[in-house]
């Protein structure tokens, strides 16, 4: 199992891979808000970016309020 974490726009976020390769699991926090997701591919690199994608989409839905 494979453990990374990233710092994107002020945000932590966790990714894990699990047993079943290609599964990547995510998880972070803004504002209070803990949000988590998954997401498949083989490679850390695109699951990192998908995971900043998700903040990126966080971060918006926040501001439009």
């Amino acid at each position: 199992m494979a453990r990374t974490s990233i710092r994107y726009k002020d945000v932590e976020c966790s990714l894990v891979e699990y047993e079943s390769e290609g599964v990547w699991c995510y998880s972070f926090r803004i504002d209070h808000k803990v949000v988590s997701g998954r997401t498949e591919t083989r490679l850390e690199a695109l699951a990192k970016r998908r995971a900043q994608m998700r903040i990126d989409r966080e971060i918006k839905s926040r501001e439009q309020r």
